[in-house]
C-alpha cells in the first residue's frame, strides 16, 4: 500500500490513491488504515512548578482568560479579594451574589498558617453576597444559582500547555456552578498543574471511570462563532474566566 507509513494525512491520501488504482476490475487491496501503535506515554517532563505555572498562565491568557500567579506573593487574601472584585458585573452598585460549592478544599485553604484563604470572607470583602450551592437536585441547584454574578470553584487539575482547567465529577460540586454565572473564578493549587493533556488523562483516570463520572475541561471564557462566523463571548457559559494560582494546599 502506498500510504502504509508516514503521517495520518499521508496514510489517508495514500489509501485513496490505492482505491483509485484498484478500480477497473481488479480487487481493491486490503489495508489497515490505522495500524496499532505503541501508546504514547505521558510526557513526565522535568519542568518545575514555576515553569508549569508560567506556561499555564501564558496559555490561558492567549485564549482570553485571566491568570494570576499568587504563589509567593505578599497578601494572598487581599490579592484574591481584588480579583473577585474585578469580576463584579458592571451594572448595579449593591452586593451581588457569588456561588460557592461545598468543596472540602475550602476548609484546608482557610486553615493554612501562611496565605490563608477564607473564601467566603474574601467574597464578602469584594462586595458579594455568598450563596452556598447545595449538592441537591438540578432544580435546587438552578434555584440557588439564579441571579448569581460569579461562580467560585477549586480546580482539580490543570494543563500547562493549553491553559485548561479540569473540573471532575464531585458530589459537592454541581457542574452548573461553573456554567450558569456570567463569571467564573477558579482557585488553582500549583501542584495540580500537569504538563500536558496526556498527564491530565492519566491523573484523572480513576475519577472518570465510573458510570456517573465526567470531566469538564475549561479553556478560557465561553465563545462561539456559530452565527455568521461572528465570534460571541459568553453565550454557552461564563464570559469571563479568572484563575488564581496559589501555593499547594
Amino acid at each position: 500500500m502506498t500510504g502504509a507509513s508516514g503521517s495520518p494525512r499521508e496514510r489517508i491520501l495514500g489509501s485513496l490513491r490505492d482505491v483509485r488504482r484498484a478500480r477497473g476490475g481488479a480487487p481493491a487491496p486490503s489495508w489497515d488504515l490505522f495500524a496499532p501503535r505503541e501508546p504514547v506515554a505521558p510526557s513526565r517532563s522535568g519542568d518545575s512548578l514555576a515553569e508549569r505555572r508560567s506556561r499555564f498562565a501564558a496559555a490561558l491568557r492567549r485564549v482570553g482568560g485571566e491568570a494570576f500567579d499568587l504563589v509567593g506573593a505578599a497578601g494572598t487574601r487581599a490579592a484574591l479579594r481584588d480579583i473577585a472584585a474585578s469580576l463584579r458585573a458592571a451594572a448595579g452598585g449593591g452586593p451581588q451574589r457569588a456561588a460557592v460549592d461545598g468543596d472540602p478544599a475550602w476548609a484546608r485553604l482557610a486553615a493554612r498558617k501562611v496565605g490563608a484563604i477564607p473564601i467566603r470572607a474574601v467574597l464578602v470583602e469584594a462586595g458579594f453576597e455568598v450563596v452556598e450551592v447545595p449538592a441537591g437536585t438540578p432544580e435546587e441547584t438552578r434555584a440557588a444559582l439564579a441571579g448569581c454574578a460569579l461562580g467560585v470553584t477549586v480546580a482539580d487539575l490543570a494543563v500547562a500547555e493549553t491553559g485548561t482547567v479540569a473540573q471532575l465529577a464531585r458530589p459537592f460540586r454541581p457542574r452548573a456552578i461553573s456554567l450558569l454565572p456570567p463569571a467564573h473564578l477558579v482557585v488553582l493549587s500549583e501542584d495540580r498543574i500537569v504538563t500536558a493533556m496526556d498527564d491530565l488523562l492519566q491523573a484523572a483516570a480513576a475519577d472518570v471511570g465510573g458510570p456517573a463520572g465526567y470531566m469538564a475541561l475549561v479553556t478560557g471564557p465561553s465563545r462561539t462563532a456559530d452565527i455568521e462566523k461572528v465570534l460571541t463571548i459568553g453565550v454557552h457559559g461564563p464570559g469571563r474566566l479568572a484563575v488564581a494560582i496559589v501555593e499547594a494546599v
